[in-house]
């Protein structure tokens, strides 16, 4: 409730930003869950705000239309560009259908251009939001992305760092580990980047008495 009370809003003048914040909650469903559960939730509330604001079906159509491309389009992210990238797609399938619905409805270029400018404005800048609080998402939805991932797969990390020079021997274990743990999982279909960053600590713990091995 207190998400349609927000969204609810910000839909009116002169903001209309609705997009904004559906954008950003479809981008964060797809990373913490899964694409077809982002699409339900995201139909669901899209639907809910439909009938709490009085709009027509084709609000609804339009901010579908950015949403499952966003969603469907959130694989593996892997640099903070991609997620400025995909809704960046998502606001250009949101200005692609404000103008086939104002074509629809017979609406002055004028006005069809406004609106469709907007609608691609407020989705792309989910984009950048998402990319600033990525670390606050992930913390609060307990997951972890494949940017983080890769932060934690640099050589130079600090715990890393420590093993090399306290167990050589057991980093040069994990690293080769850590190559067939990641041949394995693409094998399988699983995620080689998770595969590989957990078999680069799994023996971090051999560093604190490393004469033992």
């Amino acid at each position: 409730p207190y998400t349609t009370l927000f969204r609810s809003i910000l839909s009116q003048p002169p903001w209309n930003a609705l997009l904004l914040p559906m954008t950003f909650t479809a981008m964060v469903l797809t990373l913490a869950y899964n694409p077809q559960f982002a699409l339900m939730m995201t139909f669901a509330l899209e639907l809910a705000l439909t009938v709490v604001l009085g709009t027509s079906v084709d609000h609804l159509l339009i901010h579908m239309g950015g949403m499952a491309t966003a969603i469907l389009s959130l694989r593996h992210v892997r640099t903070r560009t991609q997620l400025v990238q995909v809704a960046s797609a998502a606001g250009v399938a949101y200005f692609v259908t404000s103008l086939a619905t104002g074509l629809l409805t017979q609406q002055t270029w004028s006005l069809m251009l406004t609106d469709a400018f907007r609608c691609f404005i407020w989705g792309s800048l989910a984009g950048f939001l998402l990319t600033g609080l990525l670390p606050v998402v992930e913390r609060c939805f307990t997951f972890v992305t494949d940017i983080s991932l890769l932060e934690l797969a640099d050589g130079s990390h600090p715990l890393l760092q420590e093993l090399v020079r306290r167990a050589p021997g057991t980093y040069t274990h994990s690293m080769t580990v850590a190559t067939l743990a990641e041949a394995s999982a693409e094998a399988i279909g699983a995620n080689p980047l998770l595969v590989r960053v957990g078999s680069y600590f799994h023996d971090i713990g051999k560093m604190m008495k490393p004469h033992y091995f």
